[in-house]
């Protein structure tokens, strides 16, 4: 469930909305199976999920909590992440 917040920030990013499309659509199927293997935020009940950099889409860290009474997942906040070093660069042709 994507939040308020969550879909203000990610139309602010100025992302190609096609790749970003495809890269949210990897990370819901990720969060999905196993939302409990993201890094979690000390002191709170929220996880952080960190983007790989592809071409005309850089890396992003989003913010998420899995719902307790229905397990349901909320894509709280999206922002650019800089502190991301890709081991692979790619390159569009």
């Amino acid at each position: 469930m994507e939040e308020s917040l969550f879909n203000e920030q990610l139309k602010a990013l100025g992302v190609s909305h096609y790749r970003l499309d495809d890269v949210l659509q990897g990370i819901t199927e990720a969060l999905c199976y196993t939302p409990e293997s993201f890094e979690a935020v000390p002191g709170t009940k929220l996880r952080a999920f960190k983007t790989a950099v592809y071409p005309n889409c850089p890396s992003l860290r989003i913010f998420f909590y899995v719902s307790a009474d229905d397990q349901q997942i909320h894509l709280l906040c999206i922002e650019l992440c800089d502190d991301v070093t890709p081991f692979i660069q790619y390159e569009e042709t």
